[in-house]
């Protein structure tokens, strides 16, 4: 019985079908990870365990899947909340226009030039 409610409790994902598409062992998850234990590779499958915030970044480049794919629940719950709450603020609706004009200009006025990673390629081994 205690089992059934840690599988109640469980946090629904992907991550073990984002690691068989790539094809990789959970070893060598974990040493991307840089863990060294490959039950915690486990526990984030299962969904009994969520990884911090650093590490789900890192499965993010990992599977090269973004998050809300990853945990496709949890990401609906939390835009849904997300939206509730703007709803109950209609002051905040308002702002969106305005955030989505600022996204936009800062994307074509703050874009890296296109050879950006051929000129900074050389200096990857250096940034660890």
């Amino acid at each position: 019985m205690h089992q059934d409610h840690r599988r109640d409790k469980a946090i629904p994902n992907r991550l073990w079908i984002a690691r068989k598409q790539a094809g990789y062992p959970q070893k060598w998850v974990a040493a991307l990870l840089g863990s060294p234990s490959l039950s915690l590779i486990s526990e984030y499958e299962r969904g009994s365990k969520l990884p911090s915030f650093l590490s789900a970044l890192k499965l993010e480049l990992i599977y090269q899947t973004p998050l809300g794919e990853l945990y496709p629940l949890v990401y609906e719950k939390l835009a849904a909340e997300v939206m509730a709450a703007k709803q109950r603020h209609p002051q905040l609706l308002g702002r969106e226009a305005e955030n989505q004009q600022a996204r936009q200009w800062s994307a074509a006025n703050l874009a890296l030039p296109n050879d950006w990673d051929a000129r900074n390629a050389r200096l990857a081994p250096a940034i660890k």
